[in-house]
This record gives structure tokens, sequence and C-alpha cells, in this order.
């Protein structure tokens, strides 16, 4: 069996995250190496130092990896670190001090994490360029394949969004809007001075699914920024690729500024469900199309910019299988084959999750769709594909189609 091996660099490339190569404007300081090496001693030992207690020999690791980009008084106590007596049980607490020290926490090393070292080197978190939030997604997904799903996987916008000039302007309309609304909180002064920052990506699990999006986070500048910022935070915007403002029927996380002050303001469409479409019971899957496709085609006439999740489900009819189509057990059988015979790998096949679609569309000629992936089995290792997708006559079995989830296909085709 032909095995393809591809890593999440290539999954990102592939799904048109990366724009440009993943390190480009990065640099070269040494630093650098010293924060990956950090990073592949947690992924061994664990995300939390605490997790570290007791595991003198990784924080020695830590410490002996810090000494070429160390200098002055860290470079002296290193030393000593590194030239501590050998069964000195003080050793352990001697470089959680000195850790951190180092990073601020004096008097609680369990407040260091991975980020305190990055951002020695870039500054603080939100003043990151595209490709820096990039590549550092790429290193969690490196690092971190299956114990970091909260994450948003940042990339740099490619050609099929709109410039982030573009998306910067329609989101401090929105934000100017709901300015004027009686719901802006009291504490926040209307004339304030006010800045946004701006990023792209799209969360780790809807990664296969959905597409990247602006995340513009308005604030107002201080003093005593909290961890991370370098403003106030305040509220924030999310801008489609095509350069709408989006609101819960995108994503439940992408509230538009109005839901996010609660404003009383009639919504197009009812909050999605937590879950992904995809993932629905088939019988949810009908419900909703029996009820939303015929009003989507009215909806799209005056708003054909709209890629929501109603835009994206109602794309299909689906159904239930009747008594001729064959269950939804040997669909799963026939699209994991199917998979195989494209390329992919056993082992991913055997950990990918399935997700199923009983497309009725053409009511003659109804449809199983598979899609496979290990982001839906939360099982994905570096080197993983986004997923493959099947279809097959619903009544014969006979596959009709098979692919990989990349950007050559319209995220139409994974419905």
């Amino acid at each position: 069996m032909k095995k393809v091996l591809i890593s999440v660099t290539a999954l990102c490339l592939a799904l048109g995250i990366f724009a440009v190569a993943v390190g480009e404007g990065i640099g070269t300081d040494p630093r650098i190496a010293y924060y990956e090496t950090v990073l592949g001693l947690m992924s061994e030992n664990g995300i939390a130092y605490w997790d570290w207690e007791g595991n003198v020999e990784a924080k020695l690791q830590w410490v002996r990896a810090m000494a070429p980009v160390a200098g002055g008084e860290d470079a002296v106590m290193i030393d000593k670190l590194l030239n501590h007596p050998e069964g000195d049980d003080t050793l352990e607490q001697l470089i959680d001090d000195f850790l951190a020290k180092h990073y601020g926490f004096e008097g609680n090393s369990d407040l260091i994490a991975s980020y305190h070292i990055i951002e020695e080197v870039w500054g603080v978190r939100t003043d990151w360029s595209f490709a820096q939030n990039a590549q550092e997604s790429e290193w969690f997904m490196r690092y971190f394949p299956t114990t970091m799903w909260d994450i948003m996987l940042y990339s740099i916008p490619d050609e099929n969004a709109v410039p982030p000039e573009e998306a910067l302007q329609v989101a401090w309309e929105a934000f100017n809007d709901v300015k004027n609304l009686s719901v802006w909180p009291d504490s926040w002064d209307r004339d304030d001075e006010y800045i946004a920052k701006i990023e792209y990506g799209v969360h780790k699990t809807d990664v296969a699914s959905y597409p990247p999006y602006y995340t513009v986070n308005f604030g107002t500048p201080t003093a005593n920024p909290e961890p991370g910022h370098s403003y106030a935070p305040r509220l924030s915007c999310y801008i489609s690729r095509e350069g709408q403002v989006m609101d819960r029927s995108y994503h439940r996380s992408t509230g538009s500024p109005a839901e996010g002050l609660d404003a009383e303001l009639p919504p197009p469409f009812e909050a999605v469900p937590f879950m992904r479409f995809s993932e629905w019971s088939l019988e949810e899957k009908a419900e909703f199309s029996d009820a939303w496709r015929p009003m989507m085609e009215e909806y799209m006439e005056e708003h054909p910019l709209y890629r929501g999740m109603y835009y994206y489900e109602t794309l299909h009819a689906y159904g239930l299988p009747d008594q001729d189509s064959i269950s939804q057990e040997s669909a799963g059988r026939i699209a994991r084959e199917a998979a195989l015979a494209l390329g992919a790998a056993e082992d991913y096949v055997a950990r990918a999750g399935a997700h199923f679609f009983y497309d009725v569309t053409d009511e003659e000629k109804p449809l199983w769709k598979v899609f496979l992936s290990t982001l839906f089995s939360y099982d994905i290792a570096y080197q993983d594909s986004p997923g493959y997708f099947a279809v097959m006559d619903a009544h014969t079995g006979e596959v009709i189609d098979t692919y990989e989830r990349t950007s050559e296909r319209p995220l139409e085709d994974y419905r």
C-alpha cells in the first residue's frame, strides 16, 4: 500500500492556509532555536511547567538549551546549575527559582509558559505579524498535535481573501456602528482612542470544514495591559474572506460586534449549534435541510457574499436512507477502502473519524457522502492530511468519486 505522509505545514499549504512559506520574515534569531527546543521538551514532558515536578533531567535540558542565548548573570547562574553536584536534592528548586525569576514570576515557577520565551523575541503576541502567528501555529501543530485543540490555526491571507486593509475598514465601520447603541458599556468612553489588531485563521477543529477568516480586536491603549496584550481589549469583529461582517450563523465564536454587546438586534439566522454540521446526525441534517434550504435561496439573492453555515449546509438537500440504500456502516467501510485506493496511509484511515451525509438533491439518485479525517477523531499526527471525501451511489455502493481535502476543490465539494 502506498504510504502518503504530509507535514502539517504541507497540510496548511494544501488548504490554502499559508500564502507564503512559513518562516518568511521570521528571522534567524538563535533564541528561536532555544524556543523550539523547549517546545520539544514540553511535547515530551507536559505543556505546563508544573507537570515537570520531580523531572530534574528535563529541567536541566531546558537550562542547557538556554545557555547559548544567555548572558550576564543568567550565564553565570546557568553554569552553576549545569555544574551542580550530582545527587544534591536542592538542584530542582534552584532551577525552578532561576526560570521563574528570568520570566518575571519570582517565587512561582508554575506560571512559566512557552509563550514567555517567544515574546522575549517577538514582543507581545497582539503585535505579531501574520507570518509570526502562522509560524507559531505550525510549531503547535508539530509539537502538540493531539494535546492542543482549543486553539486557532493562524495563517497568512492569500488571494482568495479580501486584503487586510479592506477587512480592517469593514471592521471599523461595524465597530463604530455599535458605539451608537444604547448598550455601549458606561465604563467604555465612546470618545476614547481605540486601536485595532488583526489576525487571520480558523479554529483547529474546523480546519477541514470551514475557511479561515479575519479576527479584528479593538481596544484602548494602556500602561498596564493584560498578559500577551499591548492594549486593553474591548470588542472583536470577525470578517469573512469575502469581506463580510460575520455573526453567530458562521460559528458560535464569531458573534458580530452588536452580538458581542448583546444588542437587541434581530440576527439573520439562529445561532448555530456547538457541533460542526458534518457531525450532526442524519436526522438533524435532514430536518435542517427541509427548514432552511428554501429560505436560503431567497436570502442569497439579496446577500450573494454570505458564506456562513447556512450557505454551505443548504447547498444540497439531505434526507434519510430508504429501504433500497446500503447501510451507513457499509458506506463507511467503502469510503475507507476508497481512501486507501487513493493513496491514504493505512494508519491514517484507521485513526480517522467519519462524518456522513445522505444527499437527496437528485431524488432519483441519492448519494452517500463520507468525510474521513483524523481531525474528527482528535487523533491527528504531525504528518496527517486534512481528510478524504468519498461519494457513492446510495443504492449500489458504487464509488463515484474520492478526493483529498485540498484548496484545489472549493469547500462546497466537502458537503
